[in-house]
């Protein structure tokens, strides 16, 4: 193929039918070839974008700053329960339409909040949830980087057990169970 040329992209994102300003991956060159990305609309059980076929596998959620702001106060407990239905996802990640630097100064943005309850609270997340965080200088860098995760999910993804499972042989689990049984919590 020569440069400049069509090339059609191996999958389909996914595109939850709820995400209010979708990205439409029109602009994806790979190599100097644009890429034609097939989309499609669903509603999906978590995120705003996956991958077809892999729905239950990855997501990516997409946050405009103000969105990002607004779920970490007053949002809180709708997020945390995003994050729970995340858990269950071989990838999942945030996207931030912002610079980490512009984030932590939500004065700059009329936020009452602080800087450090803004890291705390990433960092917190990021954490407990497993998810990753990603700050993204703008709205088409964001799109970017969801095509790219996405990219790189259905490349490798399949390939890698999810986090937090362990093997632990049945001579192990025994002892442990046995261990256990021996211990007392009152």
């Amino acid at each position: 193929m020569n440069a400049g040329e069509l090339k059609a992209c191996p999958f389909t994102v996914i595109v939850d039918t709820r995400e209010q300003l979708p990205y439409t991956f029109d602009s994806i060159e790979i190599g100097g070839q644009r890429l034609i990305v097939p989309t499609d609309f669903q509603t999906l059980q978590s995120g705003d974008y996956s991958i077809r076929g892999m729905e239950n596998l990855v997501t990516i959620e997409r946050k405009s700053v103000s969105d990002f702001y607004g779920s970490i106060t007053t949002g809180r407990s709708r997020l945390e329960s995003e994050f729970e239905r995340m858990e269950a996802m071989q990838f999942s990640a945030i996207i931030v339409e912002g610079r980490l630097e512009s984030v932590l100064e939500p004065m700059l943005h009329g936020r009452k909040i602080t800087s450090q309850a803004i890291r705390a609270t990433v960092a917190s997340w990021s954490v407990k949830y497993q998810t990753r965080w990603l700050f993204v200088a703008s709205r088409v860098y964001g799109e970017l980087m969801t095509f790219e995760l996405l990219k790189q999910f259905h490349r490798h993804g399949t390939e890698k057990k999810p986090p937090g499972l362990v093997h632990v042989s049945v001579a192990v689990k025994e002892a442990i169970q046995e261990i256990a049984r021996g211990w007392s919590c009152e």
